[in-house]
C-alpha cells in the first residue's frame, strides 16, 4: 500500500554510542520513494519501545521537514496506519 522511507544511520561528529543504545545525536538520512535526494536531520533518542523509536530532529532544514510532512500526509490519506 503506503512505501515507508529507508533509514541510514550516521553517529554524528563521529561520537561512539553509549552503552544504553542511545548517542548524543546521529545523522540520519530518509530515502522516500518519490524523492531523488534523500532528507537529511541530525536527530537524537526520545525513546524506544521494541522495534519503534521516536526521534527529536535536531537540525533538519526546512524544505526536508516540508517534505517529511507531506510524505506522512500522503500516507495518512491512503488509509496507511502510522502508529
Amino acid at each position: 500500500m503506503g512505501e515507508s522511507p529507508e533509514v541510514r544511520s550516521h553517529a554524528a561528529s563521529g561520537r561512539p554510542q553509549s552503552t544504553d543504545g542511545f548517542s548524543r545525536g546521529r545523522q540520519d538520512e530518509m530515502l522516500l520513494p518519490e524523492r531523488i535526494r534523500p532528507l537529511r536531520a541530525l536527530a537524537r533518542p526520545i525513546w524506544v519501545h521494541g522495534s519503534q523509536q521516536a526521534l527529536k530532529f535536531v537540525r533538519i532544514s526546512d524544505v526536508d521537514r516540508l517534505t517529511l510532512a507531506e510524505h506522512l500526509d500522503v500516507l495518512c490519506l491512503r488509509g496507511v496506519c502510522l502508529s
